[in-house]
């Protein structure tokens, strides 16, 4: 349903949140338009905070994906590029503004529930960069159900779609194998 929703896409960037997430601050929207017509870059992304489906108390909370910088810009082809991405979780769609790219949406990847956009993603920040911004957040829900699927059940075939992936774009062998 999200792969059909990037051939749907009528505007230059798709931004990604799913049905049980929220933004948190009501100036992210343009905030993040100051930063796409600024830098214009193949990806945005920001952090999640998390709270459990059964929220009771602020102790059902979950820490989420914080960013160490208010802006962090990975500029385009930079070798370094898959390194410094690969720890701003980039399987949790929600945060996520990408370029929308018709002639590259070929790259999405239907089989794989946690990596289906990884290349697109990869192609996108090689060709135009990224911005990561670590002071506008999604507020998600963890649900365990759907985190048993993730964490049990797809983890080794997602690990092998992000390392042939990333191979890819990262420079020489001997950088490949410290990043896998």
């Amino acid at each position: 349903n999200v792969i059909n929703c990037y051939y749907h896409a009528r505007g230059k960037y798709f931004f990604n949140l799913f049905d049980d997430d929220l933004i948190l601050r009501s100036e992210t929207l343009s905030y993040l338009y100051q930063i796409a017509t600024k830098y214009r870059p193949g990806l945005i992304k920001i952090g999640a905070i998390f709270y459990f489906e059964k929220y009771e108390n602020i102790k059902d909370i979950y820490k989420g994906f914080l960013f160490d910088n208010p802006l962090e810009i990975i500029k385009k082809n930079d070798l370094d590029f898959v390194q410094k991405i690969s720890s701003k979780s980039l399987e949790f769609g929600s945060g996520t503004v990408v370029l929308v790219d018709k002639k590259k949406l070929k790259l999405l990847n239907e089989k794989d529930i946690l990596y289906y956009n990884l290349a697109y993603y990869y192609n996108l920040i090689k060709n135009f960069g990224a911005v990561i911004v670590g002071n506008h957040y999604i507020l998600g829900r963890f649900f365990v159900t759907g985190h048993m699927v993730y964490d049990f059940l797809e983890p080794a075939f997602s690990l092998n779609t992000q390392l042939d992936i990333a191979k890819k774009y990262i420079y020489d062998e001997k950088h490949y194998d410290m990043f896998a």
